[in-house]
């Protein structure tokens, strides 16, 4: 006669304790340790099944039900998933003194766990439908394959495990980690939504019943987050119901996985999951490109051109400079920037504004950054204004960090505000004709949706190297107009005094004037007094 579940419990639990015994005696720490805890799950098992009549007799609902059956099955799972990790490891490690002893614990486990799926299942489940069996397993041979975790290339993923089972975490981490995977874990819904937004995560292996927020909730949670549905989600359950997979994978679930796993298949569908992520990712990279061509080209289109025309048409040089740096601030979100004119071989500092430290005057006379320097000389040496007036954008990401630049400015000016500059990007104002008429210089980029500091990307430099090339043209223009004016101005003061001559010659050659002038000299001589007497 075939024993009932509390007496193959006991069974276990005595083959598991005489097994830990032997492990102790021989000073084997870590296969001890492991069955130890083999051990505390057979006793919650024996512990919950003496009080089973009692349970099924208090629990007559579907759910009731169900939830009883996944108690059952949570000690079971961590005897059946310590006991192959524990026979995994010790082969590894060239030890077969408890492979016999674990097959035997393995089987009787198992056999146990089909008669616990049986509780309980006359109202969880219609009489012609079929009972589940769980996965056979991949057998002492399956756990013996050399596992990816060898390979020098480090981590193939990160994957997150969500269990409110502080056991069930620890064996799944423990098996993922030989496996070559990342891990990260969390206890409930709430944890893992605020790991998956902070972290690194490739896939996710999500428990259904857990309190505070369970599977299905945290599922929906992570489908619904435009930034986090791309990541493949695994449920992880003790009850294999139809409805409840149903319900996972039209929630948008990759895929489902009954406890306790087969080391294979477990294997298999993460595997699987972090392909079709990579396929994903690579998608996501593409159609990012495609959107940020598109922006820019709407950037150019409906922004820096008009921007362009603008600066062409302005004729007062105070107000073109202003625009040329707030618009240049405005496209990608810098707190601060600078503009530089070019004169002759010095760039003079006509223009600056940061909004941290509220300056937005112009030509301001001491803001810690002199007022101008030699291009040519030792104060011009590797500033990043003086390399973009040779023509080269500069670009830095991080300030702070080592650099063949001389940074004396920027960090002059954090000290005597107590700012912190970060990213830096310097651009030359080039005319028409490729001569640099002046420098734009920018700092800390912001994002746009949240204001984070970023560094200047790919997008922004191109946005503003177009921009740079029109505000170049633009000054360069106003240059040649000013030059013009004043040109014409000494053109008008010479016209002016050429026509003056000529109209005093035309008076005085005439009959008239010749007549006035002979009678002036005779009155002066009639009138000059005689020298005699």
């Amino acid at each position: 006669m075939k024993p009932g579940p509390a007496a193959a419990a006991v069974r276990v639990h005595r083959a598991i304790c005489q097994l830990w015994q032997r492990a102790s005696d021989a000073g084997s720490t870590a296969v001890a340790s492991d069955l130890d805890k083999m051990r505390s799950a057979a006793d919650q098992l024996r512990g919950q099944l003496k009080q089973l009549p009692q349970h099924l007799a208090e629990t007559t609902d579907v759910d009731g039900r169900n939830k009883l059956r996944h108690d059952l099955r949570t000690p079971v799972n961590q005897v059946l998933g310590y006991c192959e990790l524990v026979a995994e490891e010790t082969e590894d490690a060239g030890d077969t003194r408890w492979l016999a002893a674990l097959e035997a614990i393995e089987s009787d486990t198992r056999a146990l766990l089909r008669q616990i799926d049986q509780v309980g299942m006359t109202i969880v489940r219609d009489s012609d439908a079929p009972v589940p069996r769980p996965p056979p397993s991949g057998g002492w041979a399956a756990l013996s394959r050399p596992h990816p975790a060898a390979t020098s290339e480090g981590p193939s993923g990160t994957i997150l495990v969500v269990d409110d089972n502080r056991q069930n975490r620890e064996l799944l981490e423990r098996r993922l980690r030989r496996d070559g995977f990342a891990v990260e874990t969390a206890e409930h819904g709430v944890q893992a939504l605020v790991l998956a937004r902070t972290r690194r995560v490739d896939v996710v292996l999500l428990d259904i019943m857990m309190p505070v927020m369970d599977g299905y909730q945290t599922l929906e949670q992570l489908k619904g987050d435009a930034s986090l549905r791309h990541l493949p989600v695994i449920m992880l359950s003790s009850l294999d119901e139809p409805q409840s997979i149903s319900r996972c994978i039209e929630r948008g679930a990759e895929d489902h996985l009954p406890k306790p796993f087969d080391p294979v298949l477990l294997r298999a569908r993460i595997g699987a999951s972090l392909d079709r992520k990579r396929v994903r990712d690579l998608e996501r990279a593409y159609l990012d490109r495609i959107v940020a061509e598109k922006r820019r080209a709407d950037d150019l289109l409906h922004g820096v051109i008009p921007i362009g025309v603008a600066l062409s048409a302005e004729r007062d040089l105070g107000r073109l400079l202003q625009r040329v740096l707030e618009e240049a601030r405005r496209f990608c979100g810098a707190d601060g920037g600078v503009l530089f004119l070019r004169k002759d071989d010095q760039l003079e500092r006509v223009l600056l504004q940061c909004d941290s430290v509220d300056l937005s005057d112009t030509n301001p006379e001491d803001e810690g950054a002199p007022q101008a320097f030699d291009l040519h000389g030792d104060e011009g040496h590797r500033r990043p204004a003086a390399e973009a007036a040779a023509g080269r954008t500069i670009t830095l990401d991080d300030t702070r960090g080592a650099s063949p630049l001389d940074m004396s400015d920027a960090r002059a000016f954090d000290r005597r505000h107590g700012y912190v500059t970060r990213s830096l990007l310097a651009l030359p104002l080039r005319a028409v004709d490729g001569e640099v008429v002046g420098v734009l210089e920018l700092w800390n980029a912001t994002r746009a949706s949240d204001g984070e500091a970023v560094p200047f990307d790919r997008a922004m430099i191109d946005v503003l190297q177009s921009l740079s090339s029109l505000a170049g043209a633009a000054l360069a223009s106003y240059r040649r107009e000013t030059d013009l004016r004043q040109r014409i101005r000494h053109l008008e003061i010479r016209v002016d005094e050429a026509n003056r001559r000529r109209d005093v010659s035309q008076i005085t050659e005439t009959d008239y004037f010749r007549k006035l002038r002979d009678m002036a000299r005779e009155i002066r001589a009639t009138t000059t007094p005689s020298t005699d007497g």
